[in-house]
């Protein structure tokens, strides 16, 4: 899946601030149990009304009102990746 780039918000949350802010979002399952005092990512999309917390790198946790093909439509589609050498090369001679 193609990024979308840099959240326009990001904070730090503990354990329990999670759990408050699950039962807030409207989370009926278990939403994991953390030893306290574990440091939870939050990344806030605003352009795309979209929040997601994370535990490291994983994804535990996300707030939306859209629907997924909503989510669909704000992810650019993903470059075709290089098969050959030949399109490799002229692929890294492009840059960033």
């Amino acid at each position: 899946m193609a990024e979308w780039g840099p959240p326009t918000k990001t904070r730090a949350i503990s354990s329990d601030e999670f759990r408050e802010l699950s039962i807030n979002w409207g989370f009926t399952r278990d939403v994991g149990s953390f030893r306290k005092g574990t440091t939870l990512d939050v990344w806030t999309y605003e352009n795309k009304n979209v929040e997601l917390v994370f535990h490291g790198l994983r994804l535990i946790a996300w707030k939306t009102e859209k629907g997924v093909e909503e989510l669909k439509a704000l992810t650019p589609p993903e470059k075709p990746k290089p098969q050959t050498l030949d399109e490799y090369t002229k692929e890294r001679k492009k840059g960033p």
